[in-house]
């Protein structure tokens, strides 16, 4: 880009929203080959005859949105459908992990991902599975991914950082975590931290060691706020099942001298219904907006913070000479109206529809037939047996507001030998199986919350080992769900009266649909109407259900493979208390 070189596009009439200086004002954009080139009130000595002018009509033109913080397989989609639905929602680039991808997949999972990312327009900046390797703990084990391939991963191109570096982790000196977050520190990468349900001394204890990361669990304004005023920064989430943005806004709102360019937004684990019906971040942006805070403020926390936060604000986060031409075209900031996006100078959103379908990418053999249920499996494996009348057991509880559980503990009957499930009481019998490595690995339960009368729910994808998870309120239509699954190569699945009501594969990984983000929706209204039908009365029943098999650093009770967990004590429990 040499200078008074002629350039390939020039953008006219628009209105530069400037996130460095939080100004907005009438200039010209010059744009060479991927690149912002020059920005002016007249660039016309820089073109010639092959310079395109492009007429922005008097829109807002605004950096690309980054999403600080998301896992992909949460979505449901594949990284090519999911792209397509977060162009045209204004993000242009991604934080992601793939740590469900890799759990099951392992190192060659994840670099195929990208492979498929660095075909497509949305930039995807990869972060370290931390998640997947404290997978590897006592809480279920299948080797991915392990420290010595995080070392190895943290060095290519792609990576930025780590994802999920779980404070208690650190605060408890995991050597070979905090030896892995110094080296990428000195390779000059972020370390995205994950800070749930601390003690302030606790707190305290992690930014000491770690010296500087964020966090996107904050779920109220004090948290809120003790953190930010050490130093760590905190994304706001605005996720399925988990809209903590809501409570952490108010802080803002009501304290307005607080600096926010420590304040970033991200969608962590949001479903594709959320994503088409409800908006990814130009949804959040609108609720930051309509709460109070300034509007170029808002649209910080969604370009410029975010690049600073993921070390990547050289060329990324900002309209200015040098920056990547990811730019945004908006009639209304306020209500977040994106005409048009260009992607590396070039358009791939017009008038609010892409411009390319991307069919031409194909998907590895790899990432198909991942549902390996052990062949000795069978209907009397979900059973718990008890030699007495009654039994007291522990019952994990769920609000469908929180990943957040609890636990109770009831006295249930005993028939046969079998400890009974209560449908009045809102009790169910959930397990948790192996159906990554094909183990004899199943652990039985019981859980509270989701009011479902008969039937069973099941899925493939979970905040962990990715186990496949079926709750239910009686053990034949949990073993069919579970068969079928397996027959299909995961999804999530709703089973009454020894039938089918309905499925959703996720051919990828168990993980993600092969299918369209349309496709996807439907089917998953379809789930949630055929559960519903059932008497479930959650908003996000099997994102709910998902988290339960998290047994770290989200508390409280939760199950997995091993068992029980009690995630506080950091141990096994008995389902049957004696």
């Amino acid at each position: 880009m040499g200078f008074k070189s002629k350039v390939d596009t020039i953008i006219i009439n628009g209105k530069i929203v400037n996130v460095i200086t939080k100004e907005i004002y009438d200039s010209q954009i010059a744009i060479k080959d991927d690149y912002i080139y020059s920005i002016d009130e007249d660039l016309t000595n820089l073109k010639d005859e092959n310079t395109k002018i492009v007429d922005a009509e008097s829109n807002f033109i605004s950096p690309g949105f980054i999403d600080q913080h998301i896992h992909l397989h949460h979505t449901q989609l594949n990284l090519v459908e999911f792209s397509k639905i977060a162009l045209m929602r204004g993000t242009t680039a991604i934080a992601g992990d793939f740590y469900g991808e890799g759990v099951v997949g392992g190192k060659n999972a994840i670099r195929n991902i990208l492979d498929i990312g660095n075909k497509l327009p949305i930039k995807v900046f990869y972060l370290l599975p931390i998640p997947g390797y404290i997978q590897n703990g006592k809480y279920g084990h299948n080797g991915n991914l392990n420290i010595n391939e995080l070392n190895e991963i943290l060095e290519w191109d792609e990576c930025v950082g780590t994802c999920d570096t779980f404070a208690t982790e650190i605060i408890d000196g995991n050597k070979d975590l905090i030896e892995l977050c110094r080296k990428a520190q000195k390779l000059g990468k972020k370390i995205s931290g994950h800070g749930s349900q601390l003690s302030n001394d606790q707190i305290n204890d992690w930014i000491r060691i770690i010296k500087e990361t964020d966090d996107h669990e904050c779920k109220d304004e004090d948290e809120f706020l003790y953190k930010l005023r050490r130093g760590i920064g905190v994304s706001m989430r605005l996720a399925s099942g988990s809209e903590d943005l809501h409570n952490l806004i108010q802080l803002l709102k009501i304290n307005k001298n607080i600096d926010t360019r420590k304040v970033t937004l991200n969608a962590d684990v949001i479903s594709a219904s959320d994503l088409r019906d409800k908006g990814y971040l130009d949804r959040a942006l609108k609720i930051v907006i309509k709460a109070g805070i300034p509007t170029i403020e808002a649209y910080q926390m969604a370009t410029i913070n975010t690049a600073e936060n993921l070390k990547i604000s050289s060329y990324y986060g900002s309209i200015a000479p040098g920056k990547v031409a990811d730019l945004l075209f908006i009639d209304n900031l306020e209500e977040v109206n994106i005409n048009k996006v260009m992607v590396d100078g070039k358009f791939v959103l017009t008038n609010r529809e892409l411009t390319n379908n991307y069919d031409y990418i194909n998907f590895p053999k790899s990432f198909y037939n991942t549902v390996n249920i052990n062949n000795n499996f069978n209907l009397e494996k979900l059973k718990i047996f008890n030699n007495g009348k009654t039994a007291k057991v522990r019952i994990i509880v769920v609000d469908g507001d929180s990943y957040i559980t609890q636990e109770e503990t009831n006295t249930l009957s005993v028939v046969d030998g079998v400890i009974q499930n209560s449908v009045s009481d809102d009790i169910m019998y959930i397990s948790a199986i192996d159906r990554v490595r094909g183990t004899k690995k199943i652990a039985n339960g019981f859980i509270k919350g989701f009011n479902l009368k008969n039937g069973a729910i099941a899925m493939t994808k979970n905040s962990h080992a990715q186990s496949l998870l079926v709750a239910g309120t009686n053990h034949e239509d949990m073993y069919l769900a579970v068969k079928t699954l397996e027959k299909i190569g995961g999804g999530n699945i709703v089973v009454a009266g020894g039938k089918v009501l309905k499925s959703l594969p996720l051919e990828y990984f168990g993980l993600e649909s092969a299918d369209t983000i349309e496709n996807v929706v439907k089917l998953r209204k379809e789930l949630f109407d055929a559960i519903t039908s059932l008497g479930c009365s959650l908003d996000s029943p099997f994102e709910t259900l998902s988290f339960v098999a998290l047994p770290v650093t989200i508390g409280n009770l939760k199950i997995c493979e091993e068992g029980i967990v009690d995630v506080w004590k950091d141990k096994l429990v008995d389902v049957v208390i004696t």
